[in-house]
C-alpha cells in the first residue's frame, strides 16, 4: 500500500530523450495522493512492453501537489520526452475511484481518472484500456469537465483504444470525449462498490452481488490472478478484484478507549477485521500488550470485537489485535496503539489560620 503522499505515488523519471519501457507497474494499493497516483512522465515502448494492471487507485489528485504539479489524476502520462519511441501500452484490469478531489476546489482541465499529452505531444503512441473501472463521486466541478479521461491535445497525441471499460460519475459530467469505444457498457454504469462512504482500505472497493462489472470483462488481455492473489475466471470482471475476492493480508484495525486511564477505571478494547468479500470474518481476536495476552473476544456480526478491562495496573501499554482468522480469512495482527494507565490521587487543601 501506498498512502499519504505530498507529490505522487509511483514516479517514473523523465529523461530528455529516453523514456519509461520494458517494465510493468501493478498490484499496488495507492490512496490519500495529493497529485497522481502513478505518474508516467512519458513511455517509451521501444524498450521493451510497458503493462499497467492489476493496480487499486484511488482518493488521488487531492492537491495541490508539493511539487507544484497540477495533474490530479489516478494515472497520469504527461510526456516529458516527446522523442520517446512509438509503439502501445497496456492499460488493464484497474479500479481507480476518486482520482480527482482537486475538482471540487477547481474546474482543472488536466485532473481525472487518466491525464494524457500535457506537456508536450508525444507521437506515435497507443494506449490501449482494457477492463478498467473509472469511476468518479461528486465533485463541485464535474459538470464542467471530463472526470474520466483528459488530453492536452485530441488531434495530436496518442490514440487511445480498447474495450471492456466501466465509466461512472456521480454527477454528470461536462465532457465524455474520449470514451467512445473504450467501453462494453453504457456510460454512466454504476459499478457498485461495496463501500465509498469514507476513503479507506482497497476493500471498500470490492464488488457487491449484483455488480454489472462481474462477468463483463475481456479475455484477451488480464492477468491471471487479481489484486487480492485469487485466480481470475476465464471471463473475468471488469476492475482489479474480483467479486468475493479475501486478500492475502487481513486488515485490523484496534482502539483503547479512555486513554488514559485511571487505575480501576474501565478500558474498552475494540477490534474490526475488514470485511474483504462476501463473508463477514467470524472467529476470535486475542488483545496483546506487546506480546502478553489481555484477553480474548469473539467477533460479532460486523466482524467486531470488544473486552472490557478494569484490572489493568499503572503503567504504559501497547495494545495489539491478533486475528486468529476462519476458513475465509488468514490470521493476522494489528498495528499497536498506545494506552497509559495512570495511578489516583487525593488532593487536600487546609488553610491556617
Amino acid at each position: 500500500g501506498i498512502r499519504d503522499i505530498g507529490v505522487n505515488g509511483v514516479q517514473t523519471c523523465a529523461l530528455p530523450i529516453l523514456g519509461f519501457g520494458n517494465g510493468s507497474i501493478h498490484d499496488n494499493d495507492i490512496e490519500d495522493v495529493n497529485g497522481s497516483g502513478i505518474n508516467l512522465s512519458t513511455m517509451d515502448p521501444t524498450q521493451g512492453p510497458i503493462n499497467i494492471y492489476n493496480n487499486v487507485i484511488h482518493h488521488t489528485g487531492l492537491g495541490p501537489a508539493s511539487d507544484g504539479s497540477s495533474f490530479h489524476s489516478c494515472i497520469s502520462s504527461p510526456g516529458e520526452a516527446p522523442s520517446a519511441g512509438s509503439g502501445t501500452v497496456n492499460f488493464y484490469n484497474n479500479t481507480l475511484y476518486d482520482c480527482s478531489s482537486y475538482l471540487n476546489s477547481a474546474a482543472n482541465t488536466s485532473s481525472c481518472a487518466i491525464s494524457i499529452g500535457y506537456e508536450t505531444a508525444q507521437t506515435g503512441l497507443t494506449i490501449n484500456a482494457v477492463n478498467n473501472i473509472f469511476a468518479a463521486p461528486s465533485y463541485t466541478n464535474s459538470g464542467s469537465v471530463n472526470p474520466y479521461i483528459c488530453h492536452g491535445s485530441w488531434s495530436s497525441y496518442p490514440t487511445i483504444s480498447g474495450s471492456n471499460n466501466l465509466f461512472y460519475s456521480a454527477t454528470t459530467p461536462g465532457s465524455t470525449t474520449g470514451t467512445s469505444g473504450l467501453t462494453a457498457l453504457a456510460v454512466p454504469t454504476n459499478p457498485l462498490f461495496a463501500s465509498t462512504t469514507t476513503p479507506g482500505p482497497w476493500t471498500n472497493l470490492n464488488l457487491q452481488g449484483s455488480s454489472p462489472a462481474i462477468g463483463a470483462g475481456s479475455a484477451s488481455l488480464y492477468p491471471t490472478l487479481d489484486f487480492a492473489g485469487n485466480t481470475s475466471p476465464s471471463t473475468p470482471a471488469i476492475g482489479a478484484l474480483e467479486y468475493g475476492s479475501a486478500s492475502s493480508e487481513v486488515q485490523i484495525t484496534v482502539s483503547a478507549v479512555p486513554s488514559p486511564a485511571t487505575l480501576e477505571q474501565p478500558v474498552t478494547l475494540t477490534a474490526t477485521v475488514a470485511q474483504s468479500g462476501s463473508s463477514v470474518p467470524t472467529g476470535s481476536i486475542n488483545f496483546l500488550n506487546g506480546s502478553v495476552s489481555l484477553g480474548q473476544a469473539s467477533l460479532d456480526s460486523e466482524g467486531t470485537a470488544t473486552l472490557v478491562l478494569s484490572w489493568l495496573s499503572v503503567g504504559s501499554y501497547k495494545v495489539i489485535a491478533a486475528y486468529l482468522g476462519d476458513s475465509n480469512y488468514p490470521s493476522g495482527e494489528s498495528g499497536y496503539v498506545p494506552l497509559q494507565v495512570l495511578s489516583t490521587t487525593t488532593t487536600s487543601l487546609s488553610a491556617s489560620p
